[in-house]
Protein backbone atom coordinates (compact mmCIF):
# COMPACT_ATOMS: atom_id res chain seq x y z
CA UNK A 1 0.00 0.00 0.00
CA UNK A 2 1.53 3.65 -0.86
CA UNK A 3 2.52 5.93 1.69
CA UNK A 4 0.49 9.24 2.45
CA UNK A 5 3.45 11.13 1.35
CA UNK A 6 3.10 9.68 -2.14
CA UNK A 7 0.02 11.89 -2.39
CA UNK A 8 -2.23 9.07 -2.21
CA UNK A 9 -5.17 8.88 0.16
CA UNK A 10 -6.76 5.28 0.30
CA UNK A 11 -10.78 6.24 0.29
CA UNK A 12 -11.26 2.64 1.65
CA UNK A 13 -9.42 -0.49 2.68
CA UNK A 14 -12.17 -2.61 3.66
CA UNK A 15 -15.03 -2.03 0.72
CA UNK A 16 -14.63 -2.90 -3.10
CA UNK A 17 -17.59 -0.32 -3.30
CA UNK A 18 -15.93 2.99 -4.90
CA UNK A 19 -16.36 5.82 -2.63
CA UNK A 20 -16.62 9.21 -4.49
CA UNK A 21 -14.42 12.03 -2.64
CA UNK A 22 -16.23 14.54 -1.00
CA UNK A 23 -14.75 17.50 -2.67
CA UNK A 24 -15.96 16.03 -6.54
CA UNK A 25 -19.50 14.81 -4.95
CA UNK A 26 -20.11 18.89 -3.48
CA UNK A 27 -18.64 20.19 -7.30
CA UNK A 28 -21.00 17.78 -8.98
CA UNK A 29 -24.09 19.16 -6.62
CA UNK A 30 -22.90 22.68 -7.35
CA UNK A 31 -22.51 22.50 -10.91
CA UNK A 32 -26.21 21.06 -11.32
CA UNK A 33 -27.82 23.79 -9.27
CA UNK A 34 -25.79 27.03 -10.53
CA UNK A 35 -28.09 28.98 -12.92
CA UNK A 36 -27.14 29.14 -16.20
CA UNK A 37 -26.58 32.79 -17.56
CA UNK A 38 -26.55 32.79 -21.30
CA UNK A 39 -26.14 35.85 -23.53
CA UNK A 40 -29.42 37.87 -24.84
CA UNK A 41 -29.92 36.37 -28.42
CA UNK A 42 -28.60 38.85 -30.85
CA UNK A 43 -32.30 40.33 -32.00
CA UNK A 44 -33.07 41.21 -28.25
CA UNK A 45 -29.19 42.75 -27.16
CA UNK A 46 -29.83 44.77 -30.34
CA UNK A 47 -33.22 46.47 -28.99
CA UNK A 48 -31.50 46.33 -25.14
CA UNK A 49 -28.22 48.40 -26.89
CA UNK A 50 -31.12 50.67 -28.38
CA UNK A 51 -32.72 51.39 -24.88
CA UNK A 52 -30.15 51.90 -23.14
CA UNK A 53 -29.38 54.97 -25.69
CA UNK A 54 -32.47 55.90 -24.89
CA UNK A 55 -34.94 54.20 -27.49
CA UNK A 56 -38.06 54.35 -26.12
CA UNK A 57 -39.57 51.53 -28.36
CA UNK A 58 -36.49 49.32 -28.10
CA UNK A 59 -37.15 49.72 -24.35
CA UNK A 60 -40.87 48.55 -24.13
CA UNK A 61 -40.40 46.15 -26.98
CA UNK A 62 -37.36 44.67 -24.93
CA UNK A 63 -40.09 44.49 -21.87
CA UNK A 64 -42.58 42.87 -23.90
CA UNK A 65 -39.92 40.27 -25.03
CA UNK A 66 -39.05 39.39 -21.40
CA UNK A 67 -42.75 39.69 -20.00
CA UNK A 68 -43.98 37.15 -23.09
CA UNK A 69 -41.26 35.54 -23.70
CA UNK A 70 -41.34 36.30 -27.13
CA UNK A 71 -41.22 39.09 -30.04
CA UNK A 72 -42.49 39.19 -34.02
CA UNK A 73 -41.76 35.17 -33.32
CA UNK A 74 -38.70 35.12 -31.55
CA UNK A 75 -38.20 33.40 -28.21
CA UNK A 76 -36.21 34.10 -25.23
CA UNK A 77 -36.77 33.04 -22.01
CA UNK A 78 -39.25 34.75 -19.81
CA UNK A 79 -37.90 37.12 -17.21
CA UNK A 80 -40.62 39.56 -15.09
CA UNK A 81 -37.64 41.19 -13.57
CA UNK A 82 -35.90 42.24 -17.01
CA UNK A 83 -39.67 42.89 -18.38
CA UNK A 84 -40.63 45.21 -15.21
CA UNK A 85 -37.43 47.28 -16.06
CA UNK A 86 -37.50 47.72 -19.78
CA UNK A 87 -41.25 48.41 -19.74
CA UNK A 88 -40.70 51.23 -16.69
CA UNK A 89 -37.60 52.51 -18.80
CA UNK A 90 -39.61 52.43 -22.03
CA UNK A 91 -42.78 54.37 -19.72
CA UNK A 92 -40.25 56.93 -18.24
CA UNK A 93 -38.40 57.83 -21.68
CA UNK A 94 -42.25 58.40 -23.16
CA UNK A 95 -43.84 60.12 -20.99
CA UNK A 96 -40.03 63.29 -20.95
CA UNK A 97 -40.49 62.66 -24.40
CA UNK A 98 -44.24 63.24 -24.23
CA UNK A 99 -43.92 66.40 -21.68
CA UNK A 100 -41.25 67.65 -24.22
CA UNK A 101 -43.93 67.58 -27.37
CA UNK A 102 -43.09 64.63 -28.80
CA UNK A 103 -46.90 63.68 -30.33
CA UNK A 104 -45.51 60.05 -30.44
CA UNK A 105 -44.73 59.57 -27.18
CA UNK A 106 -47.90 60.66 -26.05
CA UNK A 107 -49.90 58.53 -28.49
CA UNK A 108 -47.40 55.27 -26.96
CA UNK A 109 -47.88 55.80 -23.14
CA UNK A 110 -51.66 56.89 -24.29
CA UNK A 111 -52.31 53.42 -25.48
CA UNK A 112 -50.43 51.78 -22.55
CA UNK A 113 -52.44 52.87 -20.10
CA UNK A 114 -55.73 52.80 -21.99
CA UNK A 115 -54.78 48.78 -22.85
CA UNK A 116 -52.93 47.83 -20.06
CA UNK A 117 -51.35 44.43 -20.46
CA UNK A 118 -47.98 45.46 -19.67
CA UNK A 119 -48.78 47.86 -17.14
CA UNK A 120 -52.19 48.87 -14.84
CA UNK A 121 -54.84 50.38 -17.18
CA UNK A 122 -55.86 53.78 -16.60
CA UNK A 123 -58.68 54.81 -19.52
CA UNK A 124 -58.80 58.47 -18.15
CA UNK A 125 -55.09 58.49 -17.72
CA UNK A 126 -55.04 56.88 -21.35
CA UNK A 127 -57.47 59.43 -23.10
CA UNK A 128 -55.91 62.52 -21.82
CA UNK A 129 -52.31 61.22 -23.40
CA UNK A 130 -54.03 60.53 -26.37
CA UNK A 131 -55.58 63.53 -26.44
CA UNK A 132 -52.65 65.56 -25.87
CA UNK A 133 -51.22 63.74 -28.89
CA UNK A 134 -54.16 64.32 -31.12
CA UNK A 135 -54.41 67.64 -30.49
CA UNK A 136 -50.35 68.35 -31.15
CA UNK A 137 -51.50 67.00 -34.70
CA UNK A 138 -50.73 62.89 -34.67
CA UNK A 139 -52.87 61.89 -37.11
CA UNK A 140 -52.18 58.31 -35.60
CA UNK A 141 -53.97 59.32 -32.86
CA UNK A 142 -56.54 60.81 -34.09
CA UNK A 143 -57.51 58.13 -35.62
CA UNK A 144 -57.33 55.91 -33.19
CA UNK A 145 -59.87 58.12 -31.18
CA UNK A 146 -61.69 58.54 -34.04
CA UNK A 147 -62.59 55.01 -34.89
CA UNK A 148 -63.19 53.93 -31.43
CA UNK A 149 -65.62 56.66 -30.79
CA UNK A 150 -63.87 58.33 -28.05
CA UNK A 151 -63.17 61.35 -30.17
CA UNK A 152 -66.94 62.64 -30.41
CA UNK A 153 -67.27 61.45 -26.68
CA UNK A 154 -64.61 63.22 -24.85
CA UNK A 155 -64.76 67.24 -27.09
Amino acid sequence: MPSLRSGYIPISTKSATPVIPLFLLLVCIASFSLPVFAAAPAWLQSMVDSCNKGSTQDCLNAGVAYKTGQFQGNKVAKDPAKAKIYIDDGLQLAQKGCNQGNTQDCYTVGLMYFEGGVIPTDIPRGLNYLQRSCKGGYKQACDWLDNSGLRQMIR
